[in-house]
């Protein structure tokens, strides 16, 4: 009988020692063992859950730093396999054919009736954001999103293809989509910035400084506008 039953003593100990209340597990083992290991693999599948949990909330903000610190260039001192090795890490299926950078400025009308008033710029740019994702929530190219909080926001996207002509085709339909979208429901006038392809992720600050200063180049006449940089840099 010692036999048969020490595998069940040798679990109610390891419970007792790693996972339960060492003051009352005596009492509860008397009184139903079974019922004391159910209760504390529960408590371990709880637990786990809540671990699991935290660890992906935390995963978002550690994600969303790196990104930023990405465009801004703080990031030089990797190398490219470095920099690749730890995105990697961190989740990312990175894309072998380049990577573009999307600089997106939004416009809040002062007409009455707008959505939003001076002051809300923290607010407005957090519901565009939302609507960007939801709009490219399928797409399979959207590498990575920057949040500035200031009425503007950033993607990368990993280039689809190698055919400029294909890329460009992509991009400019998903700046319509966003402008198209972001105007019927908030109201917001958009100017979109869309860099050269750079080859590598270190470079994705470069791509983004471009984007950036494209947006310096709109016309003031027409608030939904898409910009290429490739396009500025073949002006006279």
């Amino acid at each position: 009988t010692k036999n048969i039953y020490r595998p069940v003593e040798q679990l109610l100990g390891f419970f007792t020692e790693n996972v339960g209340d060492k003051e009352s597990a005596g009492q509860e083992q008397m009184n139903d063992e079974f019922g004391y290991i159910r209760q504390s693999v529960n408590k371990i599948n709880y637990e786990r859950q809540e671990l699991r949990s935290y660890l992906d909330k935390n995963k978002v903000i550690l994600r969303s730093s790196f990104l930023l610190q990405l465009v801004q260039g703080q990031l030089n001192y990797y190398s490219e396999k470095e920099l690749k090795d730890t995105m990697r890490q961190m989740g990312w299926d990175l894309g072998e054919q380049g990577y573009f950078v999307v600089f997106l400025k939004f416009f809040i009308p002062k007409a009455e009736g707008s959505k939003f008033a001076n002051g809300d710029e923290h607010l407005a740019t957090y519901a565009a954001l939302s609507i960007v994702e939801e709009t490219l929530a399928d797409e399979p190219g959207l590498f990575g999103t920057v949040n500035f909080h200031n009425l503007s926001v950033a993607l990368i996207f990993k280039a689809e293809s190698n055919h400029e002509e294909t890329c460009r085709n992509s991009l400019d339909r998903i700046g319509k989509a966003l402008c198209d979208k972001l105007s019927g429901y908030l109201g917001m006038q958009v100017i979109v910035g869309i860099s050269k392809k750079v080859d590598e992720m270190k470079d994705i600050a470069v791509a983004f400084n471009e984007a950036y200063q494209s947006i310096r180049y709109r016309d003031v006449n027409n608030m939904e506008e898409i910009i290429y940089v490739e396009d500025l840099i073949q002006l006279p």
